[in-house]
């Protein structure tokens, strides 16, 4: 093969080498995109998870801070006396000790059935509810619960729980609690807020807006929805709006990008290594099977360097079938009867990086060959000898020496 058709050889190698190295690298970053995407997944199965039970225990405490309100006036509707010389007193001590054990009342109210007294604990706030359009129900009993939605302060949310007050049977007024919506959702998200869980819940009809609902989603952040209510009157839409601490799956592609594509240009490189290997080894034996030399290749086996290839003009020149047999350095000499100091020191020096090259006299000849020329120099870790049959030049050399000195006589 000449010189162009290696050239051609290495360049459709190298076109091969390439679709190689692309399609590995593609098949790398897709490998990479598979289980990225598989674990943030994960990841976000388990965010969404686990913010779906903080929702739920949200919900429950909105179940026990209604609960524990109504509690509160069912106690002070069955402690109320009979008798008392100071009932508004009485109303407002006990309103008092509830305001300070159950946050986020605003005011309990006493209101007398035929309107005569009202009563307010307490009895100063900016936040004054208008209880006036109140609406009763003309027939009740001790069960009823009268719920309304007011307007206090700054147009605040609020809700009145209103419960039936009954003495020796008859109605005798109404107790009435006033719990300020935002105030109230506020304590009971509280925990999870200042442990820097909770970021966004919002209520029904945006009556709490902490952060814009409309903002929601535009940032890496995990989005849980959820129905609720308060007093079983107000629905509340639960938004838990939680913010991503993990790094971005964007991240982590384009370092799954930059990694594959790493991988590529390095597999890219050793293939182009192995590539060049492998045309010079092809150009060594074609030029080996076309040379007039004969070329053997010894590596190293142990302590002793072992044939390993050869062309056929070697296997001519030494008169006998190479393949199948291990010759080893030495051996060659032997047949070669040439056991020189210099021979043997050879293989060290050349890989040492001094080249030998010396003509030596076979006797006895070895197949008609009676002078040859070695050149011993180094192949990688190998060494490679080649072995020029000099005889006819050399013969003629010593026959035009002989006419010389006879004429000089």
């Amino acid at each position: 093969m000449n010189e162009f058709g290696f050239m051609s050889s290495q360049i459709l190698i190298n076109r091969r080498l390439d679709l190689l190295a692309f399609a590995i690298t593609l098949s790398c970053f897709i490998v990479v995109k598979l289980v990225i995407d598989t674990r943030f997944d994960d990841i976000q199965t388990k965010e969404q998870n686990k913010h779906a039970l903080i929702l739920e225990q949200v919900q429950a405490r909105i179940t026990l801070f209604e609960a524990s309100r109504i509690r509160a006036l069912e106690s002070l509707a069955k402690n109320w006396p009979s008798a008392h010389p100071n009932l508004q007193q009485w109303f407002t001590n006990e309103s008092l000790d509830i305001l300070y054990i159950l946050p986020a009342i605003n005011s309990l109210w006493f209101l007398a059935d035929d309107k005569s007294s009202i009563w307010r604990v307490p009895t100063i706030s900016g936040e004054f509810a208008d209880l006036s359009s109140f609406a009763f129900p003309q027939n009740v009993d001790s069960l009823n619960v009268v719920t309304q939605q007011f307007v206090i302060g700054e147009n605040r949310q609020a809700i009145a729980y209103g419960k039936p007050l009954f003495m020796d049977g008859s109605l005798f007024g109404w107790l009435i609690a006033v719990v300020d919506i935002e105030n109230a959702f506020s304590f009971v998200v509280q925990d999870y807020i200042q442990s820097g869980k909770l970021t966004h819940f919002t209520i029904a009809n945006d009556i709490v807006t902490p952060v814009n609902i409309d903002e929601i989603g535009k940032t890496n952040e995990t989005i849980v929805y959820q129905n609720a209510a308060m007093f079983g009157e107000i629905p509340l839409n639960l938004y838990l709006h939680w913010l991503d601490t993990n790094p971005s799956r964007m991240g982590y592609l384009y370092l799954g990008m930059a990694i594959s594509i790493l991988f590529g240009l390095i597999l890219r490189m050793l293939f182009y290594k192995s590539a060049k290997a492998q045309v010079s080894q092809q150009r060594f034996v074609a030029a080996s099977k076309s040379s007039l030399d004969g070329l053997l290749l010894f590596s190293k086996a142990q302590d002793e360097y072992v044939l390993s290839d050869f062309n056929s003009v070697a296997e001519q020149m030494l008169g006998n079938s190479l393949s199948g047999h291990s010759l080893s350095y030495s051996q060659l000499l032997d047949s070669l009867c040439l056991n020189k100091a210099e021979l043997l020191q050879a293989p060290a020096r050349a890989l040492a990086g001094h080249s030998f090259d010396d003509s030596f006299h076979v006797v006895p000849s070895v197949n008609a060959i009676e002078y040859i020329k070695l050149q011993i120099v180094s192949a990688g870790s190998d060494i490679a000898v080649t072995i020029r049959d000099i005889t006819p030049r050399k013969i003629a050399e010593l026959s035009l020496r002989e006419r010389e000195e006879k004429y000089r006589r």
